[in-house]
């Protein structure tokens, strides 16, 4: 009425006459659930943890290296075989020493190398232990540490065994017979249920797998048009990421802040060894 002075309703949702459906009664009910105190502190506690390490790690970015997918698929070579190469090679040239007239000595790296996305199984990136015998015996060749002299096309033949080598360990670690990752497994099922010592983990080949030098990831092509897969980092290693394009590499390395620049430098040295030496012998492939 025109008279009416009563207040309007501040009811934001005011309840309908009868007759009329409620829109609000939809037969759930509101919980109000609080998150509890001890998962925020994990989430916190959590937050803080990457940011430490990764205040710990650094990252850089070489150049890239004039060597791609055109010239390694010309020699038949896998690129991780190429790349893991190279940083072996690094490793070699860092840490050997010679002990006497004509022979020198240095312990491989512990080298862990991610395996391709088809062998991502149950949900774990698996890894590769890709040294051997080809590898010291390219790095003593490359390296001018052999009586004898290689040619060109023989350190190429080289890296094609050691290319086939690796194909044959992904073959393995694809149907599961990945033997270092059941080692690994085991040690973890042994910290969860806080069992006693087990023997075989005390051994010195296990103990070697959980020291890891260094850690090779190819993470797919430069447009990103596959997903890859890639585990998680190790504390003391450095870690080398890689994308092939038809004709160049373009690299990541990842190191905790003391270690990685000599590293690096001899890293740089490597690459523009071996870069020509492949692009040369591809030419004529």
């Amino acid at each position: 009425a025109a008279g009416d002075r009563r207040p309007l309703t501040t009811d934001p949702n005011p309840t309908p006459p009868p007759g009329i459906e409620d829109p609000r009664d939809t037969g759930l009910v509101a919980l109000d659930l609080l998150p509890a105190s001890a998962v925020i502190r994990r989430l916190y506690k959590a937050e803080h943890r990457i940011q430490s390490c990764l205040q710990r790690f650094q990252l850089h970015t070489p150049a890239p290296v004039a060597l791609g997918a055109d010239h390694l698929q010309r020699l038949s070579l896998d690129p991780d075989a190429v790349v893991s190469m190279a940083c072996a090679l690094t490793h070699y040239r860092l840490h050997s020493l010679q002990v006497a007239d004509g022979h020198w000595a240095c312990p491989l790296p512990t080298m862990l190398l991610d395996a391709p996305c088809k062998a991502y199984l149950n949900g774990r990136t698996e890894y590769l232990r890709p040294c051997s015998p080809t590898v010291l015996q390219f790095c003593q060749a490359i390296g001018r540490q052999t009586t004898k002299f290689y040619s060109r096309w023989e350190l190429v033949a080289i890296l094609q065994q050691y290319s086939s080598e690796l194909q044959t360990l992904k073959e393995q670690c694809r149907i599961g017979l990945n033997g270092a990752s059941h080692l690994y497994a085991l040690q973890c099922f042994a910290c969860q249920q806080a069992l006693p010592e087990i023997p075989v983990l005390q051994d010195a080949a296990t103990q070697a797998y959980l020291q890891v030098d260094l850690r090779i990831a190819h993470l797919g092509p430069p447009d990103l048009s596959t997903d890859c897969a890639s585990g998680a980092p190790f504390p003391g290693a450095v870690h080398v990421y890689y994308t092939c394009a038809p004709t160049a590499l373009a690299l990541t390395v990842a190191a905790r802040l003391p270690q990685v620049l000599p590293w690096l430098v001899m890293f740089a040295e490597t690459l523009s060894d071996v870069a020509p030496l492949l692009v040369q012998e591809a030419a004529l492939a």
